[in-house]
């Protein structure tokens, strides 16, 4: 893959390849994937790290209400970062500020605009603290170590 940079934004360092569970093994109709390969980003900025997501690694993508979805498609071109912000939510590397702040950005990596990714930012900045405080240890713990088997990063440096 030939990385493709946006103003604001990161690097992609993989394509996103994924199964989806949408309606099969999904609790709803919800969107639902599996990663089939490791999803990589590079975030912008001086310090060279990147972020692996691994091979199976399950999420719902951008938890978007029904409702918005004419307008915001639970599953769109924001898809990678989707999956990025989950993961970061799921195995919590980072502070929550740090995982939506990452989210924003890779948005912009993405080829989303501006005023979007503040949008979709905003709203997980509102929204995502359930979520992210709701995160029983044992349920971090097992997705960290799952992580640590499929090739998922652990650690993110400011």
């Amino acid at each position: 893959m030939s990385p493709k940079t946006y103003p604001g934004g990161g690097v992609w360092l993989s394509d996103l390849d994924v199964r989806d569970l949408t309606g099969h093994e999904s609790r709803s109709d919800r969107p639902a994937v599996e990663l089939l390969a490791r999803l990589g980003y590079q975030p912008a900025g001086p310090a060279a790290f990147a972020i692996w997501c691994p091979v199976g690694f399950r999420c719902d993508a951008a938890s978007i209400p029904r409702v918005l979805w004419g307008v915001y498609p639970a599953w769109a071109r924001s898809n990678r970062a989707a999956v990025l912000h989950d993961y970061a939510y799921c195995v919590q590397f980072c502070s929550r500020e740090r995982a939506d702040a990452l989210f924003r950005e890779a948005l912009r990596a993405c080829g989303v605009s501006s005023v979007r990714s503040w949008i979709m930012w905003r709203a997980v900045r509102m929204g995502g603290g359930a979520y992210w405080n709701a995160r029983k240890p044992e349920d971090v713990q097992a997705a960290r170590e799952h992580a640590a088997r499929n090739g998922g990063s652990l650690e993110v440096f400011p």
